[in-house]
């Protein structure tokens, strides 16, 4: 399966660009990256990644092996970073940060979801130094 998506995602982006549509392929991998993943993508060309949904520190691991070996099998001439994961990289980035309108809310009423669950207390405020308080 995670062949024909590859495939899918390669013949639509060639598509466009037969069509005059400018593309920036998206470079996706998991933890169980075969090498086909970096197949018919350019070298030495942008390309973008997205760090959306990397929810521990696994994911977060796992995300930055896939970004070193895409590194050393493309050498991209930029990528273009969707999210909000910090790390290093040896090759130009620029980051375009993630913020959902459910961050703003939690942000202006000065709680998260995990505060007013994590201790039945809707009432939970955060202070500066992240801890809860009531």
């Amino acid at each position: 399966m995670q062949r024909f998506q590859t495939y899918r995602n390669r013949w639509v982006g060639a598509l466009w660009q037969a069509s005059g549509i400018p593309v920036v392929p998206t470079v996706g991998w998991s933890d169980r990256t075969p090498a086909f993943f970096f197949d018919g993508l350019p070298r030495r060309s942008p390309v973008s990644v997205g760090t959306i949904g990397l929810t521990d520190a696994e994911g977060e691991d796992l995300f930055r092996l896939g970004f070193a070996a895409m590194e050393d099998a493309l050498e991209p001439s930029l990528v273009l970073v969707y999210g909000n994961l910090d790390f290093e990289a040896r090759v130009p980035i620029l980051r375009i940060p993630y913020q959902h309108w459910w961050h703003d809310w939690q942000t202006r009423q000065g709680t998260t979801w995990y505060d007013r669950h994590s201790t039945g207390d809707a009432r939970v405020k955060r202070t500066s130094s992240s801890s809860a308080v009531r």
